[in-house]
């Protein structure tokens, strides 16, 4: 093969395997560097294009090698095959734009100058934001607050809040001193949000036991237009005079010029001696308003023991308020409720309580209410009679109408019937029975009697008229004016029966005396 001269240089390199130099020149990152070839044996340098190291970053290998070129095409063998060792620092992040500005805020200064990324702004790696408010608010911690981008990210996500700074709190009034406050005031003479201001009172007065001694301003405001009020202590509450246990109080004693005291609000409990406790319904507690204990001191009262024993036919009593281990097993307070229950068919009679109560260790009865047998409905009334009107409710039991002894079952009449003379129109329930098997029967009335005779006295009789007109065995007596007298073998009495007197003329008086 002819040989020439070499006319110029071909640069190839890889970050691969290096022996792809050696099997593959060509197929590797080129360059033709600008430089003539020297005469041999001669040393000579050049300069290549940079390699495009785009997205690569940590420890870097690089191989390069040579071949030169004739005029006439020859290449030489690969030579000078150089391996290059390097490190890339991988790109510091951009933050994108400060977090947007809070209502009453200025627009925030940057440190530095945006760069523009794909159309929005974006800042480097150290710039600082800082965002301060318009006059009359500030943060919570002062006028001004810096963030730093760190690696692509601000130090917040949000912009801080600007609060309306609040005024000097309100006073307490004549038992208090002025108040104290968390932090000095700002510009103006006014407070950031977030400060307290704390009361404290004179000496003999405290602030009631829900209130608290301090206000928070937020947001330009207080937290109330009232500053928590001061209430003069109280002393001890007054103590039960009999059967008393110790008084037990919701807050600690405050001692006060040598003497226990408590705040506007604590609460006393009065506990009783054994066997002994205050009524039910009765507080047991006093509550301390301004040096005064509201309410009485309550009683300790004897307890009672259990209710009599019920009756036959009925259930132990069950006891309102329920022992509920306040009390001894066996004990209740007064006022204590004991409620009697029967078995089926079986209730108290009519009008009698079904419950004793307790006071001051006695219950109201010596023994339980009577559970007596009850009653089914009435005997249904007779012809010509209206259904049996009831005073007392039914009792519903197994499914049908039941009625406890001593009700009463009223009878009624169709118009122109009645009840006969002398007969009941009420039955009564007693012993699981009515005390008539069957309904009293309705029968027709009389008109009014056949008038007098000449010379005769009006009749008189011996029952009440019902709407002018008698009721069966209703009985008329005739009798005659002075000088006359009746008929001999005439009767002076004629009777109602079923709407028929007994005789149809009234008898006759003569002349004579009787």
């Amino acid at each position: 093969m002819d040989a020439g001269t070499a006319t110029s240089y071909k640069v190839c390199y890889t970050f691969g395997d290096p022996t792809h130099l050696s099997t593959n020149f060509d197929g590797n990152i080129c360059r033709t560097p600008p430089v003539q070839p020297q005469a041999s044996n001669t040393r000579e340098s050049f300069i290549i294009q940079s390699p495009d190291t785009t997205g690569m970053t940590g420890s870097i290998r690089m191989a390069i090698a040579v071949k030169a070129s004739d005029e006439i095409g020859n290449e030489s063998p690969v030579s000078n095959l150089v391996i290059l060792r390097f490190f890339i620092e991988p790109p510091i992040p951009k933050c994108p734009d400060a977090p947007p500005p809070s209502p009453n805020s200025r627009t925030p200064v940057f440190s530095s100058t945006p760069v523009v990324i794909t159309g929005t702004n974006h800042y480097n790696n150290g710039t600082t934001v800082t965002y301060t408010c318009h006059d009359g608010f500030a943060f919570t911690d002062g006028f001004s607050q810096t963030y730093s981008c760190i690696f692509g990210v601000w130090e917040t996500t949000s912009a801080p809040v600007c609060y309306g700074l609040c005024p000097r709190a309100p006073t307490e009034g004549m038992n208090g001193h002025p108040p104290i406050y968390s932090q000095s005031p700002a510009l103006g003479g006014k407070y950031l949000s977030g400060t307290t201001a704390w009361y404290n009172c004179m000496e003999g007065y405290t602030t009631h036991v829900d209130d608290g001694n301090t206000m928070v301003c937020f947001d330009g405001s207080w937290a109330s237009n009232n500053p928590p009020q001061c209430w003069e202590v109280c002393s001890n509450a007054p103590a039960i005079i009999d059967n008393s246990g110790p008084i037990l109080y919701s807050t600690g004693a405050m001692i006060i010029s040598g003497s226990e005291s408590y705040r506007t609000g604590t609460v006393a409990s009065y506990t009783c001696a054994a066997s002994f406790s205050v009524a039910v319904g009765v507080t047991n507690t006093r509550t301390c308003h301004d040096v005064t204990w509201n309410a009485t001191t309550p009683l300790c009262l004897p307890e009672c023991g259990e209710a009599p024993t019920a009756s036959a036919y009925g259930n132990p009593p069950s006891y309102n308020p329920s022992n509920d281990g306040m009390y001894m097993l066996t004990s209740y307070p007064s006022e204590t409720n004991a409620t009697y229950h029967c078995i089926d068919d079986f209730a108290f009679h009519l009008g009698v309580a079904d419950t004793l109560t307790c006071y001051a260790g006695v219950w109201s009865a010596t023994h339980a209410p009577l559970c007596e047998a009850v009653c089914s409905s009435a005997p249904p009334s007779s012809t010509h009679g209206h259904p049996p009107l009831y005073n007392s409710q039914h009792l519903v039991m197994n499914g049908d109408n039941k009625y406890m002894a001593g009700t009463t079952a009223t009878y009624t009449c169709n118009t122109n019937y009645a009840l006969s003379a002398g007969v009941s129109d009420v039955l009564t329930c007693a012993h699981g029975s009515w005390l008539q098997h069957t309904s009293p029967q309705c029968v027709q009335v009389c008109e009014v009697a056949p008038p007098t005779s000449t010379h005769g006295l009006p009749p008189i009789y011996n029952s009440q008229p019902i709407n002018n007109k008698y009721r069966s065995g209703s009985v008329a007596v005739y009798n005659c004016r002075e000088g006359y007298k009746l008929a001999v073998n005439v009767g002076n009495t004629m009777s109602c029966g079923n709407g028929v007197w007994s005789m149809n003329i009234s008898p006759t008086c003569l002349p004579g005396n009787k």
